[in-house]
């Protein structure tokens, strides 16, 4: 395998204004989950290079990158912020700035590959996205966030789009650490899992019965409430 460095047109080094913070919790590259060789990277603007702050698209796997949305998706993205593609939606994408505080702390999404983005009604101060199977008679996968819905902090899963949410848990088995990254079973709903900056990881399920340990790959024995 091969690697090179890829620079976006007018780009001052060493230091890009996505990478200047190297302690930074910044997860800013997405791949598209449907259409090969497009990738979606955000750019957080930090001097020299603020000009290039916003979002930029490849769609022919990285020579060549166009800059789609001109300015912050969200205030305060060049800290902890997280992009993430959605499963079997083209152009679908999720975004983050993942801050306790500040003047804006909302859930963003877009569904046109970026070049245009909508608040997500209630949702905020984030941690991570995730998506996970889709619940019976639904087409678009579960949405998972670890973050406030309502004003109400949890782990919270939408199985209609974002539309309505429900809370699963507020903190995980008790846990208060700070909630880093979250990701959910493409293949066995509700299943979903929980990272932390300084204590592991937790996963849950729906509590239809008592799983048996997680056994990889197999699922354990527990039919989902939907």
């Amino acid at each position: 395998m091969s690697w090179r460095r890829v620079e976006l047109p007018g780009e001052v080094l060493p230091n890009t204004g996505s990478h200047s913070r190297y302690y930074s919790q910044r997860k800013h590259l997405a791949a598209d989950r449907v259409l090969p060789g497009v990738f979606y990277y955000y750019h957080s603007g930090d001097a020299p290079n603020v000009r290039l702050r916003g979002l930029w698209r490849t769609q022919d796997g990285g020579e060549h990158w166009t800059q789609v949305f001109r300015r912050e998706i969200a205030p305060q993205s060049r800290f902890t912020a997280k992009l993430r593609a959605v499963p079997g939606k083209a152009g679908h994408l999720f975004f983050t700035s993942a801050v306790a505080g500040g003047p804006d702390v909302r859930l963003r999404r877009s569904t046109d590959g970026g070049e245009n983005w909508d608040v997500v009604a209630n949702v905020d101060h984030v941690d991570d996205v995730a998506f996970g199977k889709p619940a019976a008679g639904m087409s678009y996968p579960a949405i998972y966030v670890s973050g406030r819905v309502g004003g109400a902090y949890g782990i919270w899963r939408s199985t209609d789009n974002a539309a309505s949410w429900r809370r699963l848990t507020g903190f995980p088995v008790s846990t208060l650490d700070q909630v880093t990254v979250i990701e959910a079973d493409k293949d066995w709903f509700g299943r979903v899992y929980v990272g932390y900056k300084g204590s592991g990881w937790r996963y849950g399920e729906p509590a239809s019965c008592s799983p048996a340990p997680y056994r990889f790959p197999q699922p354990s024995e527990c039919t989902a409430v939907q």
